[in-house]
């Protein structure tokens, strides 16, 4: 219950964080696990082959206060039954990250999520003027893809599919 002195939208909201930020993250997270859940659902009822992947926020526990969960509300212990994979989102170049940050995040997913993580990296450099060289790349590739990690996805693939230089890190053949 919220007190009636609270009339305006940011006295409640205020009132919520102070005095029951846990149920308000329960809520939240509650939300989106059955977000989750609802589209596998009707997803696996179309085709139950379908492997189901979620991309999430690739915070950990301690990144930002807790902001997985108290953010993006996703609390990946929940998310898991419904899904086949988690694939963090470890754009490292645009979050300013190297190498061993993804190994961090897939090591810190897989607690959650035991043998579903499946790692997104990113290809080129986006949206910062930071560099990410060949060499960068491939540092994140093989982070990326250390046990546990179940594999790896690469964003972008259309500009992956354009630079044999970074295809051949990847041992990639086309048929």
């Amino acid at each position: 219950n919220i007190p009636d002195t609270c009339t305006l939208t940011t006295q409640k909201s205020a009132y919520i964080l102070n005095f029951h930020p846990k149920k308000w993250n329960d809520y939240r997270c509650e939300l989106i696990t059955s977000m989750v859940k609802d589209l596998a659902d009707e997803l696996r009822g179309i085709n139950p082959d379908l492997k189901i992947i979620v991309h999430a926020v690739p915070w950990r526990d301690s990144d930002f206060g807790g902001a997985n969960l108290k953010v993006a509300g996703q609390d990946l212990k929940k998310i898991t039954p419904f899904a086949d994979y988690i694939s963090p989102m470890c754009y490292s170049q645009m979050l300013r990250r190297d190498d061993a940050w993804i190994e961090s995040v897939v090591h810190e997913a897989d607690g959650k999520a035991p043998g579903r993580i499946l790692p997104s990296i990113q290809v080129y450099p986006a949206y910062i003027d930071n560099p990410f060289t060949i060499e960068d790349f491939r540092r994140c590739v093989s982070a990326a893809v250390k046990n546990p990690s179940r594999g790896v996805i690469f964003f972008s693939w259309p500009l992956f599919e354009k630079d044999k230089a970074r295809m051949e890190i990847i041992n990639f053949r086309k048929n």
